[in-house]
């Protein structure tokens, strides 16, 4: 019999191609988590989602519960709408009464339905004052394309000054006062009646101070 020296058999020497593997960031996310005495973390990072894995929402809510946290930016960390879930749920408790300072900005996944997910938390999250989105931070290099909608952004600002006026300390005096005396209960009013002075062009504030407290109508005579 003949043979045939024409035969291509490159096919079958061919190693098939092996899938990549992503490379899992979670680990050093939650071994910073994991360090109670770091008061403030900030990452910048530039994820390719076609060279890592998603950060699990266990992570991102990780970084968030530590008390001695402080200040956390997440910025380009690939974040969508269930890690807004997870920090909202992190944050909603008022567990961490430390963090005063939360940045987003250049996570593109997020949509209005996470945005809005982080403002529904303000309304229960008393200690943070600050939370940055691309809205507020627009570069002059590019635009985004993730950002809260003006009413959205509205409702954060509002929560977030009253958090930066004192709320959540007079909200305790609230509560530790239920019980108290008359004297404790006075110093509460005062709070809240400095609070209104401070902010009394402000009619969102206002309302939300008598809305939170309609006792105080006894206290305070409009002029």
């Amino acid at each position: 019999e003949g043979i045939d020296y024409d035969h291509d058999d490159t096919a079958s020497t061919e190693q098939p191609q092996q899938p990549r593997r992503l490379v899992a960031m979670d680990p050093i996310l939650e071994a910073l988590a994991g360090i109670p005495t770091l008061s403030k973390i900030a990452l910048q990072l530039q994820l390719d989602s076609s060279k890592v894995t998603r950060l699990t929402d266990k992570t991102i809510q990780s970084l968030c519960e530590v008390p001695s946290r402080k200040y956390l930016m997440l910025h380009s960390c690939n974040l969508d709408d269930e890690h807004c879930n997870a920090i909202s749920k992190a944050l909603q408790d008022n567990k961490n009464t430390s963090m005063y300072s939360l940045s987003l900005a250049e996570n593109e996944d997020i949509s209005a339905n996470g945005w809005c997910a982080l403002a529904t938390m303000l309304e229960k999250n008393y200690f943070l004052e600050y939370l940055h989105t691309d809205a507020s931070e627009r570069s002059y290099h590019s635009l985004p394309t993730s950002f809260p909608s003006i009413h959205c952004r509205a409702k954060m600002d509002h929560y977030l000054k009253l958090n930066r006026a004192g709320r959540g300390k007079l909200l305790l005096a609230d509560h530790n006062n239920d019980d108290g005396g008359d004297g404790e209960e006075n110093d509460t009013h005062k709070g809240w009646i400095e609070l209104l002075i401070k902010d009394k062009e402000d009619l969102n504030v206002v309302f939300y101070v008598f809305q939170t407290n309609p006792p105080l109508c006894k206290h305070v005579e409009l002029v």
